[in-house]
C-alpha cells in the first residue's frame, strides 16, 4: 500500500473546492504551456475547462483532489472508466501523487471496472509507468514550432488490492493473519506459484512480455503470481495458468520450492504436460507472443527468466532418463 506522505492528504471534492479547483486547472494549463491559453478554444480542452462540468462532477462525488497542508496540489476527475482532467500545480512528490491515483483506481475497482483509461493533457510519463499504465495514444500539437496541445491516452488493467495467507518458513499457514503487498513482518512469508508448461514433443511454452512490463520485450517460461488469500497452492497455479495463457489443465507435478528473504516469498515450480495442439491465449498488457521452444534452447539462454529455470528443466530431465 502507498504510505500517505505526512504533509498530504486525498479526498473527494465539495462544492466549496469549485472556485479553487477550477483556478488550479487554468493555472497548471497556463504554467505548462507558456502562459498563453489561446489553445483553449480546441475542442479538446472543452469539456475540460467547463465549470459546469466540473461542478457536476463535484456532485457526483467523482473528483478526487490532493492536499498539502489544505493547499490543492493535484486533482483528477472519473467518468465511466476514465480517469481525465488530471492536473497538479508545482511539484507534488511522485509518493503524493500515486496516493491520488490509488484513491481514484480504487472507486473504480469498487465500481466494477476492470479496465481503466487515463486521458491527460499535461503529461507525466513516470507517474503512469511506476502505476503499471501502458500508453495507447499521443498527440501533440504545434503552432509555430511551440507546443499548443498535448493530449496522452494511457490504460491499465484494474485489479483489486491483493490478500494473501500469511506462513512461517516451512510452509504451515499462520493462522488468524492476512498479507498484503508491502506489510510482511520478518519472518513472515506469501505464497507464490510458477507454472512451466511442456509439450508432448518435449518443447516449453515461451510468453513474451509485453511493452510496459518490468523486462518487457523478454521471454518467460512460466506462467505465475501470487496465491490469494484461502487459495490453495494448486489452486493458485491452476489460475495463473489460466489467465496468463488459456490452457486449463487438472495434473500439474511439482518439481521443487524457493524462499525468498527480499521478496518474502516461498514459490512452488510446478510442471505442466500439454499434449496436442492446445489453444494459447495471450493476455492484453501483459504478453504480446507466444512460442513453443526445445529445452536446450532454454538451458542455454542467459535471459534471467529463463536461466533461473535449468535446475527444474535438467531435474525433470534426469527423470525422464532413469524412468
Amino acid at each position: 500500500m502507498t504510505k500517505n506522505p505526512p504533509a498530504f492528504s486525498c479526498r473527494r471534492a465539495a462544492a466549496k473546492d469549485l472556485s479553487e479547483l477550477h483556478k488550479l486547472l487554468l493555472d497548471a494549463l497556463a504554467q505548462a504551456y507558456g502562459g498563453g491559453l489561446f489553445f483553449a478554444s480546441s475542442q479538446a480542452f472543452d469539456k475540460t475547462l467547463s465549470f459546469k462540468k466540473l461542478q457536476a462532477d463535484c456532485a457526483r462525488g467523482e473528483v478526487f483532489i490532493l492536499e498539502e497542508r489544505g493547499e490543492i496540489r493535484a486533482s483528477l476527475s472519473l467518468e465511466g472508466n476514465r480517469i481525465y482532467r488530471f492536473f497538479a500545480l508545482g511539484a507534488p512528490i511522485g509518493e503524493a501523487l500515486d496516493l491520488l491515483f490509488e484513491k481514484a483506481e480504487e472507486a473504480l475497482v469498487a465500481k466494477g471496472c476492470e479496465e481503466c483509461e487515463a486521458e491527460v493533457l499535461l503529461p507525466a510519463p513516470e507517474l503512469f509507468r511506476r502505476r503499471a499504465y501502458l500508453l495507447s495514444r499521443d498527440v501533440t500539437r504545434r503552432f509555430q514550432s511551440e507546443i499548443v496541445m498535448r493530449r496522452e491516452i494511457w490504460r491499465k488493467t484494474l485489479f483489486p488490492r491483493e490478500l494473501w495467507d500469511a506462513y512461517d518458513k516451512d510452509l504451515h499457514k499462520i493462522e488468524g493473519m492476512t498479507l498484503a503487498r508491502g506489510e510482511i513482518p520478518e519472518g513472515v512469508y506469501h505464497l507464490a506459484v510458477h507454472v512451466l508448461v511442456r509439450r508432448e514433443d518435449g518443447k516449453y511454452l515461451l510468453m513474451k512480455r509485453a511493452k510496459g512490463k518490468h523486462f518487457a520485450g523478454k521471454w518467460e517460461a512460466t506462467a505465475g503470481g501470487n496465491a490469494l488469500k484461502g487459495e490453495s497452492a494448486l489452486k493458485a497455479a491452476r489460475r495463473a495458468l489460466r489467465e496468463k495463457t488459456g490452457l486449463i489443465v487438472r495434473a500439474l507435478t511439482e518439481l521443487g520450492r524457493e524462499r525468498s528473504e527480499k521478496k518474502r516469498t516461498i514459490c512452488i515450480q510446478y510442471l505442466c504436460a500439454v499434449s496436442g495442439k492446445r489453444a494459447v491465449k495471450l493476455r492484453r498488457g501483459a504478453t504480446c507472443a507466444f512460442k513453443w521452444t526445445a529445452h536446450a534452447n532454454v538451458l542455454r539462454s542467459k535471459n534471467p527468466l529463463l536461466s533461473r529455470l535449468r535446475p527444474y528443466i535438467l531435474k525433470k530431465k534426469r527423470k525422464k532418463g532413469s524412468s
